[in-house]
């Protein structure tokens, strides 16, 4: 019934009353508890979400593939900000835990300035952060090839959709002129093969992630116990 508070909305319709977009429900396996959410999760979200929307659109029969393109590409490009945000935030965390970790001159140089906070860069240009990130993964891992490769895939990502907004809109937001974005996206884009290198990308990042964030616990735990042995000495 229309004015059932509960009412059954698994198979929407036209709009029968003054509903409600953000509210508990009681089929509970749908309810998400979003409250405390960190970068980390925000990512993995924008991940996963690109990952089944192709696999998606694999098993839909003959569904044009702009349909996918442009939201595909939109997910995938605000989990590499998201991540690598995420990565730099990890990083300055080390270096506050007292960790002499490799960063870029900026991130030096902010550290430097009065009233300095562990923090991400501003802005949606991802070699700023990567630029931050570069010189700490290769200390980590020195021997791993990978790293070489990320900065090639970002530079193509920053040259087809700089500000993060070709793939939400067809137009610049700019009021002076309406240019149309992703001027630098080739005609044609192979969706599977686009895919498949993002998810390769996002597993040398995740990685990083990881690894960057088990330094982070491990430092922490050594300098608590470090304390608390200090305070019983």
């Amino acid at each position: 019934m229309a004015g059932d508070e509960h009412e059954d909305l698994s198979a929407p319709s036209w709009l029968t009353r003054r509903e409600k977009l953000f509210e508990q429900g009681p089929d509970w396996q749908f309810n998400v508890d979003h409250s405390g959410a960190s970068l980390d999760v925000y990512a993995q979200s924008y991940r996963q979400a690109a990952e089944q929307l192709f696999a998606q659109w694999v098993t839909m029969d003959r569904a044009p593939p702009h349909y996918a393109l442009f939201p595909l590409a939109f997910l995938w490009r605000q989990y590499l900000e998201l991540r690598l945000k995420s990565l730099v935030l990890d990083a300055e965390r080390l270096h506050e835990l007292g960790e002499d970790v490799s960063t870029s001159a900026q991130q030096r140089k902010r550290r430097k300035q009065p009233g300095y906070r562990a923090d991400f860069l501003d802005g949606h240009d991802l070699l700023l952060q990567w630029d931050c990130l570069e010189p700490l993964l290769k200390s980590l891992w020195s021997d791993a090839p990978e790293t070489k490769f990320v900065r090639h895939l970002l530079v193509q990502f920053n040259e087809v959709d700089p500000l993060a907004d070709g793939f939400r809109y067809p137009v610049s937001k700019s009021k002076k002129a309406r240019a149309r974005t992703l001027a630098g996206l080739p005609p044609w884009v192979n969706l599977r093969r686009f895919n498949d290198v993002m998810i390769s990308l996002a597993n040398v990042l995740d990685g990083a992630s990881a690894h960057v964030d088990e330094a982070v616990s491990n430092l922490s735990e050594a300098i608590a116990n470090y304390e608390a042995e200090y305070e019983r000495g």
